[in-house]
């Protein structure tokens, strides 16, 4: 049942919607009838979140990880929406080279359904929070363009947004690094920023490896698996019929470093990273592992370093796509990974195609403790390894904790006012830090 919150009123019209918790994966939708009552089809047990979205009221999570009991029993949300102003969303679509009206685009944000632009290229989201809201136009046939807009409340936003009306179909292989076909892949290619915009597109490879999809102009990152990484390209939409191509999949999660403890027991949440042979972090390749101790994200470009792919200056950006002026490929670079869970640390290289193991050292320990206890919160900054920054951590008389063997500097502070710097190198047996001595 969906009512309003002060006058307890049914709410006729209300989209409830139904998401996996952690994921904007959609389990179930529904709307409420003169009652303000819904009901959705059953579905297995799982932790969800629960959105209520209307015309009239900002969205409202109604239920947060709420675990559902499945089967035929019954799982009752009864929502009170808050009376807060929704906010609207008034698009225009244009094209880009002539800036005529494009009709037919389906817009999409939020919680509520999508709009389909008019004959003027105008279509109005309502029922939006006042945030940043992700949006998504998409037309039959043509690669999908996400954009984020800043809405505020009781105001409707006014946006017009920029599209290529002319695309290339693009045809290909995919390859192993050994030349062999990869059938039943699902490869996205991206184009754009996030500032600008993003456009995306998907194909799925058939059983000789081959694909065809349509694209806009400019260069595209393809990913395969969203673990895969391929060589980037550009396309010339003046001519709809690009060559065909030839795509080798750099890396793929079997490809990739399994993480175990010294038993070979594999290791599940590790953080991870990624390293060039001077130990120059990657920022963008962190991730963690799964229970079979595989990394699951951040993975798409580590061996595109190692193969030498450019990805070139932008020249003229364009909303849903970007022109490039290609950079020289760089030297091939030697990649290392690196996994930390609970104070134990471990690298490994990375091959260019194979399975390969990293396997965690023994952690250090870290004993502090006050000269004087404060009988007050103190706190610690400790280093958060594998990434180059810290980690704060309060305790009170004493603690104790487990750290990467190595050299570390941290900085302890307490509310009688000492804040010190100490430097050591943790090794196999305990290091212990008396502050205040």
């Amino acid at each position: 049942m969906v009512r309003e919150e002060r006058s307890l009123a049914p709410i006729a019209g209300a989209n409830v919607v139904v998401r996996a918790a952690g994921s904007e994966i959609e389990l179930g939708r529904a709307v409420t009838d003169a009652d303000g009552a819904y009901e959705l089809a059953p579905f297995p047990e799982a932790e969800v979140n629960v959105v209520v979205a209307t015309e009239e009221f900002a969205p409202f999570m109604a239920a947060k990880n709420l675990m559902t009991v499945g089967g035929p029993e019954v799982t009752v949300v009864e929502a009170q929406v808050p009376d807060v102003p929704a906010s609207s969303l008034r698009v225009r679509v244009v094209d880009l080279e002539t800036g005529l009206p494009i009709k037919d685009v389906a817009v999409h944000g939020g919680s509520r359904p999508g709009v389909t632009t008019d004959s003027d290229g105008d279509a109005t989201l309502r029922g939006l929070a006042a945030a940043q809201q992700l949006i998504e136009f998409r037309r039959v046939g043509l690669p999908t363009t996400i954009a984020h807009v800043q809405t505020f409340s009781k105001r409707v936003t006014n946006q017009t947004f920029s599209f290529p009306e002319k695309s290339a179909v693009v045809r290909g292989t995919l390859k192993d690094l050994k030349g062999a076909p990869l059938p039943n892949r699902t490869i996205t290619f991206e184009a754009g920023d996030f500032m600008s915009g993003r456009s995306i597109a998907t194909a799925t490879t058939d059983p000789t490896g081959s694909f065809s999809v349509s694209l806009f102009d400019g260069r595209w990152y393809p990913k395969v698996d969203a673990y895969g990484d391929v060589d980037t390209f550009d396309v010339d939409a003046s001519k709809p019929t690009q060559p065909p191509r030839s795509f080798l999949l750099r890396v793929h999660a079997e490809d990739l470093c399994r993480v175990v403890d010294a038993s070979g027991t594999p290791v599940r949440s590790a953080a991870t990273t990624t390293y060039d042979s001077k130990f120059r972090l990657m920022n963008s390749l962190a991730g963690s592992t799964d229970q079979t101790g595989r990394p699951t994200r951040g993975i798409a470009g580590i061996l595109a370093l190692i193969g030498g792919v450019g990805r070139g200056r932008p020249s003229t950006a364009l909303l849903g796509t970007r022109k490039y002026e290609p950079d020289p490929p760089p030297p091939p670079r030697e990649v290392l990974m690196r996994a930390v869970s609970d104070g134990a640390m471990g690298d490994a290289e990375l091959p260019e195609s194979g399975p390969c193991e990293l396997k965690l050292g023994a952690p250090s320990e870290l004993v502090i403790r006050l000269a004087e206890p404060t009988g007050s919160l103190s706190w610690v900054s400790l280093p958060n390894s594998p990434l180059p920054a810290s980690r704060t951590v309060y305790f009170y008389e004493s603690a104790r904790f487990r750290i990467v063997p190595g050299h570390h500097t941290i900085e302890v502070a307490t509310n009688a006012g000492i804040r010190k710097k100490y430097s050591f190198i943790a090794g196999t047996t305990p290091t212990e830090i008396i502050v205040g001595r």
